[in-house]
């Protein structure tokens, strides 16, 4: 459900199998799993208006609450582990950071 909800906020709507290949799910899983989101209304389907017979997915408001909400619980219970992290660990995360998105967006570009 996390996994979905963040690609869908840093990506943008998109088609159920889009996402389930995002989220490396098989797409009958992922459509489980947006009709939990959509009853919780963390998401929504919307017309494609490339193709009228498609629909794709986009994360809602409530969606994108509840989203940053976890992501800060998640941050607070990291945060005494990372508490006494000097300026150079810092940086070496950072960069850590920097080079694991990169790679994820040439796997991303790849893929598409």
């Amino acid at each position: 459900m996390w996994r979905a909800l963040g690609i869908l906020e840093s990506d943008g709507p998109m088609r159920v199998g889009e996402l389930a290949t995002a989220c490396r799910v098989t797409q009958p899983g992922m459509t489980r799993a947006l009709g939990q989101l959509v009853e919780e209304e963390f998401v929504s389907r919307i017309a494609d208006t490339a193709d009228s017979r498609a629909w794709l997915i986009r994360i809602t408001p409530k969606g994108t609450a509840t989203l940053h909400a976890y992501r800060a619980e998640i941050g607070t219970a990291l945060e005494p582990f990372f508490r006494d992290l000097d300026d150079a660990d810092w940086r070496a995360l950072e960069r850590a950071t920097e080079l694991m998105a990169a790679r994820t967006a040439v796997e991303k570009e790849a893929a598409s």
